[in-house]
């Protein structure tokens, strides 16, 4: 209660009622839906449009994955994480994102994880430059890390190779003609 006696609601009271709400809501849509789907799907409603990145083309919505395994609150249930992601992938979301500093690492392995069944079909951004093992909660983006931190996402992403990458923050510190050279090396 606040000083007018009124009942003060916490910022965790209403993330809480928003997931309540926001799950009552998929329920509900999901149970209405269920009983004509047959007729949506004749007739192309559930085809999730599509955009075009470069020469990617991945859907239109994307899934934002930072918030399943940390960062707001405690993480997700490991399973209950991944059957989220696959859900999203049964939508017809082909794009997903997370980042090395989510967890740290933690995101990157759970998506790795849950997107294992279906790697040919998705596209998954990562975002790095952070000096996490440095301690100092900053940037790095010297080639030798940037290399480093590459093939750590790689590994926990269960991915073969690398398409595409982006420093999420460009470190001004840094040469851009010595970060330029790496790329290159990188991508040979």
């Amino acid at each position: 209660m606040n000083t007018n006696n009124k009942p003060v609601l916490s910022r965790r009271d209403f993330l809480g009622n928003a997931a309540l709400l926001v799950g009552g809501l998929a329920v509900g849509s999901s149970c209405s839906s269920a009983n004509r789907g047959d007729k949506r799907e004749r007739r192309g409603e559930d085809k999730m449009k599509t955009r075009k990145l470069g020469t990617l083309e991945v859907s239109e919505l994307g899934a934002g994955c930072m918030s399943i395994s940390a960062n707001y609150g405690p993480p997700a249930d490991r399973n209950q994480g991944i059957q989220v992601i696959r859900t999203a992938y049964e939508k017809r979301v082909t794009f997903f994102d997370t980042a090395e500093v989510y967890g740290p690492y933690t995101s990157e392995a759970l998506v790795g994880e849950a997107l294992a069944p279906f790697r040919d079909k998705v596209a998954i951004a990562t975002k790095f430059g952070f000096d996490i093992e440095g301690g100092s909660g900053g940037l790095n983006s010297r080639p030798d890390h940037i290399k480093k931190v590459i093939e750590g996402s790689l590994k926990r992403l269960r991915l073969a190779q690398k398409r595409s990458a982006a420093r999420t923050l460009c470190n001004p510190l840094q040469q851009s003609r010595q970060n330029t050279r790496s790329w290159k090396e990188m991508w040979k």
